[in-house]
């Protein structure tokens, strides 16, 4: 099965990825008896990030340690807001596998509000600030300070609904400053499915998306992978394209957008993915015969 994977420059890694995984994580705090040099050793395992209805929160989960995950006394880091509306409805678990991957919801962990529809889009030039992490030898392990993303960006669409463009920032965090980024790739975007997914969902008129559950992280991804289908009456077999499960379109490759419109063959929870406008539609023309 090909494997998902969103590449991320360089600044932004530094920013983000180098920190967060190595060690305490954002905003690590001991739990209710821990001891705080057990922070030494907590690493980043699962993040989750949601938005339902009006609700949108973000989590990161630690564990970790030299010989235990119980060495590990770092509490959530959990951030909630009440939206007017989800700019995308879903939900997205990714558990960490890979400590050099990006952590795509330590972004914005103490800013669900950037899931809200009604967030106005960020833009080149707006002030921001990556999350600055330190320690004292009063306080040894990791803390956070100060965050402000570059989110949320989102895909521009034309009058049929396919995507025009998007402008996809990072922070330079030097300058204080929003600034254009390259869009993110996954490698294997749009492949053919396992023969086995294809056999287990792509009957006769299948239109949909399956959640194939969290990538195991060996190409940089902790994003939960899935499977796009179409049933081709032409061909009479299903067309299909891997993907990744998203919660916005920052998130997405050029010319694709987070859409929670496509029917789930098998999701138990709202799922979202990346991949070819218009929303809610999919073709066998977006994917691979």
């Amino acid at each position: 099965m090909a494997r998902d994977v969103r590449a991320r420059d360089a600044m932004k890694r530094a920013a983000l990825v180098m920190a967060i995984a190595a060690c305490g994580g954002a905003g690590a705090t001991p739990d209710a008896g821990g001891d705080p040099n057990d922070l030494m050793d907590c690493m980043v395992v699962n993040t989750v990030a949601s938005c339902e209805g009006t609700d949108a929160s973000t989590t990161i989960d630690f564990g970790g340690g030299s010989t235990s995950l119980t060495l590990c006394h770092a509490a959530p880091v959990e951030a909630g807001a009440m939206c007017g509306q989800c700019a995308v409805n879903a939900y997205v678990d990714e558990n960490i596998t890979d400590q050099t991957a990006h952590v795509e919801v330590a972004d914005f962990v103490d800013h669900p509000e950037v899931l809200c529809a009604e967030t106005p889009e960020a833009k080149v030039g707006d002030a921001c600030a990556p999350p600055v992490f330190s320690r004292t030898s009063s306080f040894p392990y990791e803390t956070v300070s100060g965050d402000l993303p570059c989110l949320p960006t989102r895909a521009h669409v034309n009058a049929d609904g396919t995507v025009a463009g998007q402008d996809y920032l990072v922070c330079d965090g030097g300058a204080g400053r929003c600034v254009a980024s390259l869009a993110p790739t996954i490698e294997g975007y749009l492949e053919k499915c396992a023969p086995a997914t294809l056999a287990k969902y792509g009957a006769t008129g299948a239109v949909g998306v399956v959640d194939l559950g969290a990538g195991n992280g060996s190409l940089g991804s902790t994003a939960p992978e899935a499977c796009l289908i179409a049933w081709d009456s032409t061909t009479q077999a299903p067309a299909s394209g891997m993907t990744i499960e998203c919660i916005g379109d920052w998130e997405c490759p050029a010319g694709a957008l987070c859409d929670d419109q496509v029917p789930a063959l098998d999701a138990p929870h709202p799922i979202a993915v990346c991949k070819p406008g218009p929303r809610g539609t999919l073709t066998p023309a977006m994917l691979t015969p």
